[in-house]
């Protein structure tokens, strides 16, 4: 299994070694795009996306791609990295649905999905179909409607994430936050995840 780091710019030095892709949206807007050019350097891919704030979904984004050296894919231990141009789709508001045909729409090569809000069935459709699936959770907040709420302790709570109801910072250092966090991907194995995608890991409070 492969671990990515979704925007988080600014943590690419510290991390660089040990993640081995990167999701980022809005480069361009917030002029951040050389912030990621140490991924492309590593011959690691950054799935690049940029959209209107006022865009309903991904569906609707002005551009959308994989970026690696050369159009050469990047190689990790666990993970088949797409080539440059690969096609993919990032759905986290909502379950997706993957009919048992198998015809997966929109047919795309890897879908970042939500690892507690998609079933074990859509899961193994997606396998099937010969997705890859990247599996994302918030590594650096606590969520009030997760399953596990009542496992990180409320001593390792912090200030409420402006704008994300219901979520609050996680004093990531803890180990009561990691075992958590162990637990989770743990869970993304389990579920046949190729990837995952830690959110929230670039807040400081």
């Amino acid at each position: 299994m492969s671990t990515g780091l979704k925007n988080a710019g600014s943590i690419i030095p510290d991390v660089l070694e040990d993640v081995h892709f990167s999701v980022n949206e809005q480069c361009v807007q917030f002029s951040e795009c050389e912030t990621f050019a140490p991924f492309i350097k590593d011959n690691k891919p950054v799935f690049h996306i940029e959209y209107p704030k006022d865009a309903p979904s991904v569906s609707s984004a002005a551009s959308k791609r994989v970026c690696t050296p050369s159009g050469e894919a990047a190689g990790t231990d666990g993970f088949s990295t797409p080539e440059a141009g690969a096609s993919w789709q990032i759905v986290l508001i909502k379950p997706i649905e993957v009919p048992a045909s198998g015809d997966v729409t929109p047919d795309v090569d890897a879908f970042d999905i939500d690892l507690f809000d998609n079933s074990d069935e859509t899961f193994s459709r997606l396998r099937e179909a010969g997705k890859k699936v990247i599996c994302y959770f918030s590594a650096g907040s606590w969520e009030d409607w997760r399953d596990d709420k009542d496992d990180f302790g409320d001593e390792n709570l912090g200030k409420e994430l402006d704008g994300w109801p219901g979520e609050k910072w996680v004093d990531v250092a803890s180990d009561g936050v990691r075992n958590v966090m162990k637990k989770r991907i743990q869970l993304a194995a389990n579920r046949g995840c190729d990837a995952i995608d830690p959110d929230n890991v670039d807040g400081f409070v």
